[in-house]
């Protein structure tokens, strides 16, 4: 079987008309790129080569910062974003760490960032231009010369009504459109048809992405959702391969170290009384099976699910239910291949981040602390605070968080 192994996760501009738990951990960005572009960053002091670290924002004076802490000892170091951040909602921006965590990526205000972590610079950004009109989520290819890019126009007077397509841009500027939507897919007058995530393949050969299909043109609530699609196409263009067709939304979907599964979360978090569980299908799309087998109770919704692989190949999910950081949080180590399902921890938090390279260790995240957690015997390794270094810099509330381990 052709291996292509994880890919590199995206950042996004405009949410999901779903809350979920955002899963920034376990991606492949890549560390060298051509430069597309470059912007000011303040100072930043000395180099520092990549450790355990934490990256989330901070504001102040009405200007927002980035802030990286290390998860053991040593001081935290911040870097000005540009004012035209200061406005945008952190619920429409993630981040990630390259797998090296040499360098942190975000899209946010239509600007896709990416910032050298040893000396906190901001190392280039690709413009809206360059992007293109309608960008919504943008993914960074992993030799990173190119970005595959999500663009929604919607219609005037419209929040549903909307052209949606994905295109490929290079660093010289070029950009090609791609045939990513099949005849199934496509957009009637009476249907409505949005993607809703891209990511590439480490190899940079293959795209996944999701397409979410609404049964009204006018209105895209959840109960007008017809059907959700997973698909993968080659990044140059092509077959398009359908993956998974599903009557609730699919979330998340990555890709295995190996290469040979492909895991995403499948139901929807909104309603109480709604099952979401973690599924696994191959690279083609055959031998789907659900890994976790989660049944709300009668009353109590299922307020969040997340999950990270791991490099030697299994996968820990956590299992929120209840009223948020009250909750009952279950995290459990799976094996995908054997479908073993083991609950190993209880803890309040809300989402797992990162799983360690040897897959010991996992990083989750409850505001406003990264906890470090045993995946031998579930114990707290260590707990990190997210604080500023400044006090006239406050935490963001609900800021997203990254997290990266040193191998």
């Amino acid at each position: 079987m052709h291996s292509e192994g994880q890919p590199t996760s995206e950042t996004r501009l405009f949410s999901r008309p779903i809350v979920l738990v955002t899963v920034a951990g376990l991606v492949a960005i890549a560390a060298a790129a051509v430069v597309v572009g470059i912007a000011s960053g303040g100072r930043s002091g000395s180099s520092v080569e990549p450790s355990d670290s934490a990256a989330f924002f901070l504001r102040g004076s009405g200007r927002r910062y980035l802030a990286l802490t290390p998860l053991g000892r040593g001081k935290t170091r911040i870097l000005k974003l540009p004012r035209a951040l200061g406005n945008v909602d952190l619920d429409e921006v993630s981040m990630a760490f390259s797998p090296d965590g040499s360098t942190l990526s975000f899209l946010a205000g239509g600007t896709f960032f990416v910032v050298e972590t040893r000396s906190l610079r901001m190392k280039r950004l690709v413009s809206k231009r360059e992007l293109g009109r309608g960008a919504d989520a943008a993914s960074l290819s992993p030799d990173g010369r190119h970005v595959a890019v999500v663009h929604t126009l919607f219609e005037r007077n419209s929040s549903c009504r909307a052209r949606t397509w994905i295109s490929v841009v290079a660093n010289n500027g070029t950009s090609r459109r791609l045939a990513a939507l099949p005849e199934a897919a496509r957009p009637t007058p009476d249907r409505t048809i949005l993607i809703a995530s891209v990511s590439w393949s480490p190899n940079g050969h293959s795209l996944l992405y999701t397409v979410d299909r609404f049964a009204g043109p006018n209105d895209c609530r959840t109960n007008d959702l017809e059907s959700v699609f997973l698909f993968r196409i080659p990044a140059s263009g092509g077959r398009v391969i359908r993956l998974r067709k599903a009557a609730d939304y699919i979330y998340s979907p990555q890709w295995s170290p190996r290469g040979d599964l492909i895991a995403y979360i499948e139901g929807n978090m909104a309603f109480p009384g709604t099952p979401s569980n973690v599924f696994v299908v191959r690279p083609d799309g055959s031998r789907r099976r659900e890994l976790t087998h989660f049944v709300p109770t009668q009353g109590v919704g299922d307020q969040g699910l997340s999950f990270a692989w791991s490099r030697t190949g299994r996968i820990v999910v956590a299992h929120v239910r209840g009223v948020p950081m009250r909750s009952d949080v279950g995290l459990y180590d799976i094996d995908p291949r054997s479908n073993g399902n083991r609950r190993f921890s209880q803890f309040e938090s809300e989402s797992v981040l990162a799983v360690s390279p040897d897959g010991r260790l996992v990083a989750v995240a409850g505001q406003p602390d990264v906890v470090i957690l045993s995946l031998v015997d579930g114990e707290i390794r260590r707990r990190t605070r997210l604080t500023s270094p400044r006090s006239d810099l406050r935490v963001e509330d609900y800021s997203p968080v990254a997290v990266y381990f040193s191998p």
